[in-house]
């Protein structure tokens, strides 16, 4: 097999990237996109970005102290316009640490039924990587046996575990949880200042996420890479390893040579990409199947 990607119904997987999996050098990136498919206790489809946002706002309208109805105006108005970070900030200053982790607790600690963590921890990854809030990875891993052993950003601990496991010395499945972690309500990062002051103040987190992009390949899933804390993410590895960082993959639905151009001269990521002319994305978990 080739490493020609050709568009349509005949996509295929990369053979370069398949020998990368088969090998345990790829480290898996779940994004928002992966987890569509699985239900909450019940039975209800896991929310969206913005699904989430408006949830989130409605439990500051039911609290005694709502928002006006101009603040409730130039919110939706900022919603439309898809300006999330900057109504993920005003959730973050108004409904308090405590009723936050409350509700995501609530929401998706009990997510099940995915068919796209199914297969992929079915794969031989080195490690997850995900910004989602949901324990899927770690329901699923643990499921195959394997051993899944979650990192958050702010504990050097965690850090130097998964550090030791990614060079072979443990039998663990790192699942590295960038926007923190449901069975440590505390970590949970939901704004970009409370990212910017994990990510950039965190030189242990730093160092480790760039070592393993340098180590490793990555392979996206689900990641629209829309969401500007992981963007800054990706530029800040890009540039501290002066572009020298394996060579990436994402697999993502509808995108043309513009945006493929971007990504690969911005963060070195090559697309595999599929059509959804119906809203059907059965060619994705063909594509995961095949890796």
């Amino acid at each position: 097999m080739s490493d020609t990607i050709p568009e349509g119904s005949g996509v295929v997987i990369p053979k370069r990237l398949r020998t990368t999996v088969a090998e345990g050098r790829c480290v898996l990136f779940l994004g928002a996109g992966a987890s569509m498919d699985a239900v909450d206790a019940a039975g209800n489809r896991l929310p969206h970005w913005g699904l989430l946002l408006a949830e989130l706002l409605e439990l500051i309208q039911e609290s005694s102290e709502p928002d006006s109805p101009q603040i409730v105006d130039e919110i939706q108005h900022m919603l439309e316009q898809g300006d999330f970070m900057s109504v993920a900030e005003w959730i973050d200053c108004r409904l308090g640490a405590g009723e936050f982790q409350r509700y995501m607790i609530t929401r998706l600690a009990n997510a099940n039924s995915s068919k796209v963590h199914e297969i992929l921890s079915s794969k031989p990854f080195r490690a997850v990587m995900t910004t989602n809030y949901d324990r899927l990875a770690e329901v699923y891993w643990e499921r195959r046996g394997k051993n899944p052993f979650v990192v958050i950003p702010q504990s050097p601990a965690n850090i130097a575990v998964a550090s030791e496991a990614l060079a072979g010395s443990a039998q663990l499945t790192p699942i590295i949880r960038a926007h923190g972690a449901l069975n440590e309500p505390s970590s949970l990062i939901f704004s970009p200042r409370s990212y910017r002051e994990i990510m950039f103040r965190n030189e242990p987190f730093r160092q480790f996420m760039s070592s393993i992009f340098r180590q490793f390949t990555f392979l996206f899933v689900g990641s629209s890479f829309r969401d500007p804390n992981f963007q800054s993410l990706l530029q800040w590895v890009y540039t501290i390893t002066q572009g020298n960082e394996a060579q990436h993959y994402a697999i993502l639905d509808n995108k043309g040579p513009v945006f493929k151009n971007y990504m690969k001269k911005n963060y070195n990521i090559d697309f595999i990409t599929y059509s959804t002319p119906t809203g059907d994305h059965s060619e994705l978990l063909r594509l995961l199947e095949s890796l």
